[in-house]
């Protein structure tokens, strides 16, 4: 078992026998534990959590496929091997996507969330820790869609408007704060990361350019058009 976390991540104690309970399953080729923001005493920290950053469940419920963070997650060496590894075409961010998603629908295997498994994240208290972020993940983001995007039951990406509506819409979301007394720094940050992502994208349109990617086709679905075809 390869188990994986991040420079600004403290495991708890417990942790690695958490992470690799499930392996005991024969069909479990990956895990992924609970990412828990250590500090929330800035704006940015608690935008984190609002707004569910890094968030493994989310990451397990995603409308695709699950896919779990390498700041928590573990493979089988075997089914790392199988697969060559992380793809260093993504070298901002966004390489766990592609391996969680090959390891189900290439590899056969099964993801279990293990929340039991923490480790503590620890994130500055900048706005530019948040922004920053986001812009490498939308990069690696936007090579990830053009990988997927011809695989069966992968969602449609979003427009430029529904993608930046944080940015029209935040004269009325600072309103509606200001009314239900709420924090405004919510909303503020919203429209900052918005943007942050779009300037990602554009990164990640010009990485394109430079190293195609290639699409991710299901093989099977198309040998069975083929015989359709044939008959």
């Amino acid at each position: 078992i390869v188990a994986f976390t991040d420079v600004d991540c403290i495991p708890e104690p417990t942790w690695l026998a958490e992470l690799v309970e499930p392996f005991g399953q024969a069909d479990v080729k990956g895990t992924g534990g609970d990412i828990v923001q250590a500090e929330r005493n800035s704006a940015s920290q608690r935008w984190i959590v609002e707004r569910r950053f890094l968030d493994q469940q989310f990451n397990a419920d995603h409308a695709f496929l699950p896919f779990f963070a390498t700041a928590n997650a573990a493979y089988r060496r075997s089914v790392l091997e199988e697969l060559d590894g992380f793809d260093e075409m993504f070298h901002h961010t966004a390489g766990d996507n592609d391996m969680s998603w090959r390891v189900q629908v290439l590899a056969g295997g099964r993801l279990v969330y293990q929340p039991s498994a923490r480790v503590q994240h620890h994130v500055g208290e900048r706005a530019t820790e948040v922004t920053a972020r986001w812009r490498r993940y939308s990069a690696g983001i936007y090579l990830l869609e053009r990988r997927w995007a011809q695989w069966p039951g992968f969602p449609e990406t979003p427009g430029f408007w529904t993608r930046t509506r944080r940015v029209w819409e935040l004269p009325f979301a600072l309103a509606h704060r200001a009314a239900t007394r709420r924090p405004m720094s919510i909303a503020a940050i919203d429209a900052a990361v918005a943007l942050s992502s779009e300037i990602g994208r554009l990164k990640g349109q010009l990485d394109a350019r430079t190293n195609p990617v290639t699409p991710l086709r299901d093989r099977s679905r198309q040998q069975r058009g083929a015989r359709d075809t044939l008959r």
